[in-house]
């Protein structure tokens, strides 16, 4: 899907940004292609900037997550040879350690190098982390299994990245 049909905008504040009264440019704002803010992440973006993460960080993690969220929108995806498949859009509220894995895959694929790849994936991993502690998910990500009992679908642990050279060709 290209960036024109994405109906994820990423918007950067100016300076006339407050945040418990202190002055912040440049902090991300992700919302609709109507213009509505979407609120997860945008949140993070805010927290991030009143913890003291500098500009260029933060825009970055700003990029890196907007690639994840409008991976997950685009309705084909790529398989681990470069097929694509139809697998229709992925709410961020249902990501899985498949879908996870299915993204490295696509980082992958598409040239990123290991480093890169792992911090891509750390980016989406600190976001699900910061929603769940803030209330906008539930039982998303942890190690084992929640109080319920039910496997965290997105289980604590590091993607290492193992590129085989058929991959990188």
């Amino acid at each position: 899907m290209s960036e024109a049909a994405s109906r994820i905008v990423l918007l950067f504040s100016d300076d006339t940004c407050l945040l418990n009264g202190a002055r912040y440019r440049d902090v991300p704002l992700l919302v609709t292609a109507a213009g509505l803010p979407i609120e997860p992440p945008s949140g993070w973006f805010r927290h991030l900037a009143k913890m003291g993460k500098r500009r260029k960080g933060l825009r970055q993690t700003a990029y890196n997550l907007l690639t994840f969220l409008r991976w997950l929108e685009s309705p084909t995806k790529m398989n681990e040879r470069g097929g694509v498949v139809k697998a229709g859009a992925i709410s961020w509220k249902h990501v899985t350690d498949d879908t996870l894995l299915e993204y490295r895959s696509h980082c992958q694929i598409k040239g990123n190098q290991d480093n890169t790849v792992n911090h891509k994936l750390s980016v989406v991993y600190r976001f699900y982390w910061w929603a769940q502690e803030h209330g906008y998910a539930t039982n998303r990500i942890g190690n084992g299994t929640t109080l319920e009992g039910e496997r965290y679908p997105i289980q604590i642990r590091r993607f290492q990245v193992r590129v085989s050279t058929a991959l990188r060709n």
